[in-house]
């Protein structure tokens, strides 16, 4: 039998782990997004999302 749900497992068995700030893929930076380099950075942006999450969207598009 497996123990009540603690803080660290949940009812799956899965341990999980707390991140610290600094441990993902990309620290955010502030940057200016107006003109067109901005314009760039934000198509290429939208451009990304859309490649990974294509086929999540088209579901709820057709909904």
């Amino acid at each position: 039998m497996m123990a009540k749900n603690s803080s660290s497992t949940n009812k799956y068995g899965i341990k999980v782990v707390k991140r610290d700030s600094m441990s993902g893929q990309f620290v955010p930076v502030e940057m200016k997004l107006d003109g067109p380099e901005g314009e760039r950075v934000i198509k290429k942006s939208a451009e990304r999302i859309y490649a990974r999450h294509s086929k999540v969207i088209k579901a709820l598009a057709n909904r």
